[in-house]
């Protein structure tokens, strides 16, 4: 009798053993430790809206729509175990220094400014990213092949420019154009069905900062 409650104890604290061992790994996730800067481009000032559409009487300002996909984007990084720093808040008008300045506060070892481009012609589609410094491309090229297995839009590529968020921050970084707010397809699909749009996206994002910084080849930090 002694012998069987023994073994009976034995194996609950082996379970509840095995199960605290589980759970933290599901707390921690492979990402803990790592921090990651998002940006959601605009809203510089109150008239910094980006790109602009109206579909049906509803207009739809790129600020908002980059807001939506950064917050998608922080919850699956957070759920991998990373800490995420937004550069702005939803309503909340901060300029570039700023938004540099809070990144590195943060410790951030890669930054990604969301953006959606914009075209005088209604029906023109593709996904393309920016970065400037050489130590960009690899997490710029990352966010770009991720991001067209995710939406399936054209791949523009990557391509080097000295604009934006990808200018003077101290960590690694790109700039992001998804897709064209101003394709009126797309901004109808937006209005109807939000996550169809904000749910692969945020994913591609979230898949290439989890490469960028797990891969062997990745050296996050501060490179510059």
């Amino acid at each position: 009798m002694v012998r069987k409650l023994i073994l009976l104890l034995a194996l609950v604290f082996g379970l509840a053993l095995a199960f605290g061992v589980t759970r933290a790994g599901a707390d921690h996730g492979p990402l803990h430790g790592h921090v990651i800067a998002l940006d959601a481009g605009h809203s510089e000032s109150a008239s910094d809206v980006g790109a602009i559409n109206t579909i049906g009487g509803t207009t739809i300002y790129e600020k908002d729509v980059n807001w939506d996909v950064v917050v998608s984007a922080k919850a699956k990084l957070e759920a991998l175990g990373a800490t995420v720093a937004l550069t702005r808040g939803e309503n909340e008008f901060v300029d570039r220094p700023t938004r540099y300045q809070r990144a590195a506060d943060a410790g951030a070892e890669v930054l990604v400014s969301v953006h959606h481009n914009g075209s005088t012609d209604p029906t023109i589609n593709y996904t393309v990213t920016f970065f400037t410094q050489k130590s960009d491309e690899r997490i710029a090229r990352l966010a770009q092949n991720h991001l067209v297995a995710q939406l399936g839009f054209p791949d523009s590529g990557i391509r080097r420019n000295a604009f934006g968020m990808t200018v003077k921050p101290k960590m690694p970084s790109a700039l992001t154009e998804a897709w064209f707010l101003t394709n009126d397809a797309l901004a109808a699909q937006y209005l109807a069905d939000p996550a169809s749009l904000i749910g692969p996206e945020s994913q591609g994002l979230a898949d290439a900062a989890f490469e960028y910084l797990t891969t062997p080849a990745s050296k996050p930090g501060k490179q510059r």
